[in-house]
């Protein structure tokens, strides 16, 4: 359960969804990028703490759902790893230097440098 609205990535969501628990956060932040809605977690409306009760409850009685959840929480957090981010990362950069150069520009920053 994290109800907080002022975490910008959602670390703590993710080491709880890479530890195996089915998340139940406020939709803001970090978690909403990080949980699908009753897929991988639930989200619930920024301070409404009904609603945060209601989900948690709904995964504590339906033990099959919860299971589910947290088998999807473990999937979804494995885009997370370290590997995974930095594949990415690199990706992203062999992308932006395959790109064909406007030579122009490149002449301006040589004058530049």
């Amino acid at each position: 359960m994290f109800p907080s609205t002022t975490e910008t990535f959602g670390l703590v969501t993710l080491e709880a969804m890479a530890s195996g628990l089915a998340p139940v956060a406020a939709d803001a932040g970090g978690a909403s990028e990080l949980i699908a809605h009753g897929v991988s977690g639930m989200l619930v409306p920024p301070r409404d703490p009904v609603a945060l009760a209601a989900e948690v409850r709904r995964l504590i009685e339906g033990p099959e759902l919860r299971r589910t959840i947290a088998a999807k929480a473990i999937e979804r957090s494995r885009a997370y790893a370290w590997d995974a981010v930095l594949d990415r990362l690199f990706a992203s950069y062999a992308e932006v230097v395959a790109r064909p150069r406007d030579r122009r520009r490149c002449r301006v920053l040589r004058i530049a440098a």
